[in-house]
């Protein structure tokens, strides 16, 4: 019974030892980056992807000044002979 008290009791050191350290900075930063953006974590990958493309694009319109491509085919040009 002497063999199971004395299992017993390396096991609980070393649980209170596991417990009782600090994690490494190491450990920490690689848990870290292993985690994923919170975006993905919450809404999954879809919507993520389809803000940052609606975002992308309404970033790139929003510098035009081209009035060209922003007057609708028939404006301007009515002729009614």
């Amino acid at each position: 019974m002497s063999d199971g008290a004395e299992y017993l009791k390396y096991v609980t050191e070393r649980i209170v030892s596991y417990w009782e350290a600090p994690p490494s900075p190491e450990a920490r930063r690689e848990r870290r980056l292993k985690r994923e953006p919170w975006a993905f974590r919450w809404f999954g990958q879809l919507l993520p992807a389809g803000i940052g493309i609606w975002w992308r694009s309404r970033r790139q319109h929003a510098g035009r000044t081209d009035t060209a491509e922003t007057l609708s085919y028939g404006e301007g040009q009515a002729d009614y002979s």
